[in-house]
């Protein structure tokens, strides 16, 4: 009973130590795609600035203006979605935890049934030979009690 917990506790904690490495994966691609969607974001924002100083007061410069708000709001989306990732990075890791200690757990609550299941055949093993010694002392008896009578 106790080892078919241990290995349903163990498949369990397998199960998400391969969804947890795989989600941990997808974050960092993830997260590797908004930096680089950042970076350029930074290199049109820088482009955009220097062509609006240019272009200041001109039609141009309006336009550059929305395309680098549209960057902002994209940039902003691209933070909001890192941060997402970030807490739930976070809650799988605090997950991983628990497994963690509830396994620790159930390792010490079988090592500590082995003990006790070692003690008590050591104490079974004690009483079949006192067993066995006191059998034979009666089948000593029977046969001076037989010479007796």
């Amino acid at each position: 009973m106790l080892h078919h917990a241990h290995e349903t506790l163990q498949a369990e904690f397998e199960n998400y130590r391969r969804e947890r490495l795989e989600s941990d994966k997808q974050f960092r691609m993830t997260i590797d795609e908004a930096r680089d969607e950042a970076a350029v974001a930074r290199v049109e924002l820088a482009k955009a600035q220097s062509y609006g100083q240019l272009m200041e007061g001109t039609f141009g410069y309006y336009r550059d203006i929305v395309k680098f708000n549209v960057y902002i709001g994209r940039y902003a989306s691209l933070e909001q979605t890192s941060q997402t990732y970030q807490v739930e990075l976070g809650a799988l890791r605090q997950k991983n935890a628990q497994f963690s200690a509830s396994l620790i757990e159930y390792e010490k609550r079988y090592n500590d049934l082995q003990l006790e299941m070692r003690a008590a055949t050591e104490k079974l093993n004690g009483l079949m030979m006192q067993n066995t010694a006191l059998r034979q002392e009666r089948e000593m008896w029977q046969v001076v009690f037989s010479y007796l009578y």
